[in-house]
């Protein structure tokens, strides 16, 4: 009976780990391809992942977090500096939340041409590209509203 306790409680710590996701991983490329409507970009989003569905969600959150922390550029662009004045480890809290509550998703908009998907197998998996639509004012209009980000008036 205690083998089983002790089973049980190895297995709900190994679970408990395996859902703390690191929401501040660079491990992807961000591309713009072209701004679309207005305040909005389309950027080309590379990700590795096992499988397509799971990479379409991680793509969401990578291109929301290069627009936030990287910027993005592309020779149909320009040069498209990073939204936020702060860097994600100081703010963690309030990114994590950002990212595991959803609240980012009502920003980007993945393209649902599944013939753009770009596909490269790789040693590790798959490398995945995904047009995504980014609504970058917005973005920055909330940003700037929780402090994070200067507002666009600041800088003239």
């Amino acid at each position: 009976m205690i083998k089983y306790f002790f089973l049980c409680v190895i297995l709900f710590l190994v679970s408990a780990c395996s859902l703390n996701k690191n929401f501040n991983d660079n491990n992807y490329e961000i591309i713009c391809q072209n701004e679309g409507a207005e305040g909005t970009y389309l950027v080309k989003v590379f990700t590795y992942g096992s499988d397509e569905k799971k990479a379409i969600s991680e793509a969401k959150h990578r291109a929301i977090h290069g627009v936030l922390f990287r910027g993005v550029t592309g020779s149909r662009c320009g040069e498209k500096p990073k939204i936020c004045k702060v860097n994600y480890e100081d703010n963690k809290k309030f990114f994590d939340d950002f990212f595991n509550s959803g609240k980012y998703l009502q920003y980007v908009v993945i393209s649902d041409d599944y013939g753009s998907i770009d596909r490269v197998k790789t040693s590790s998996g798959v490398k995945m590209g995904f047009v995504v639509s980014i609504k970058h004012k917005e973005l920055r209009k909330y940003m700037e509203s929780q402090g994070m980000a200067n507002s666009m008036d600041s800088i003239f």
